[in-house]
Formats: structure tokens, sequence, C-alpha cells
């Protein structure tokens, strides 16, 4: 993992607003994905976000982020690629913006619906909440493809 200071995004952090912002540049690992998140609570951090925003972000950091070393890399981490996953995060007045991308398979997780909740704990399966935690979680979601990558915008309200 690369941290970089934005001072002039590019590609798909152009929808952003702020420059006060992180980039992250991950390998397809699960330590990528642990080493990406202790950052991004990092930067938050030193910039006074509070907890409970904090918390939102990293869960929000980590639904999407597993989601894709999982479906779009899979899951045997044979090849690894040093710029599998960009993530952009940036901080402004209204909340908390997060850009995704990746070179998988074309994915619009907005095209998927929520799965339901089963109604006992015997009918629950593992997985299958987190683009539905996402959506709860954020004010506002947008996907595009571009350059051959998914981008994915999350935004999250300071609470």
């Amino acid at each position: 993992m690369r941290p970089n200071t934005c001072l002039n995004p590019s590609g798909p952090t152009t929808l952003m607003t702020s420059t006060d912002c992180v980039v992250l540049k991950l390998r397809n690992t699960l330590d990528d994905l642990a080493a990406g998140q202790d950052s991004v609570l990092e930067f938050l951090g030193r910039r006074g976000i509070s907890a409970r925003t904090q918390f939102s972000v990293g869960l929000v950091f980590e639904e999407v982020v597993t989601n894709i070393i999982r479906h779009a890399y899979g899951d045997d981490f044979s090849v690894v690629a040093d710029d599998a996953i960009e993530v952009t995060l940036s901080v402004a007045e209204e909340g908390v913006e997060l850009n995704f991308a990746d070179r998988g398979p074309p994915f619009n997780p907005l095209e998927v619906g929520d799965p339901g909740l089963p109604r006992t704990l015997g009918e629950a399966k593992v997985g299958g909440l987190g683009i539905m935690l996402v959506r709860k979680t954020a004010r506002h979601l947008a996907y595009q493809r571009c350059d051959e990558r998914n981008c994915l915008r999350v935004s999250i309200p300071l609470r």
C-alpha cells in the first residue's frame, strides 16, 4: 500500500470536490485491506472526524474493498496486482467521500437488490448483506464504468 496526498485529483477522483484527500493504492490482499483501513481511520482522526463517522467510513471501506478482493479478483489470491484497487478518500464540510476503482469485470452494485433479512437466526446465511449495509450507511452512491474500471463513489454524512 502506498498512500499519497492528493494535490490535483485525476481519474476517478475528478468527481470529488475537496483537495484535502488521500489516495491508497491497494493490492488485492486481506493484508492490504487491514493496512488500508488503518490508514483511512488515521487520516480521519487527524482531521477531527467523530468516532461515529469513522465507524461508518470504516464499515463502508471494509465492505467495498472485501467485495472487490473476493469478487473482482477471486479468493485464491494467486494473482496479486500492486494496483488492483485504488481508493480516494476526501473530507469536506458536507461529509466524507470515498471513490473506489478496480479493474475487475463490470459490476454495478446499485443494480443488486436488497437480500431481505432472515426471519430467524436459523435462516440467516453468512454474507450477502454488505451492499445493503453500504446503502444504509451512505447518503449517496454512484457507479460508472470508466477506463475499463469499476468506479464507485460513496458519500457519508458527518455525524
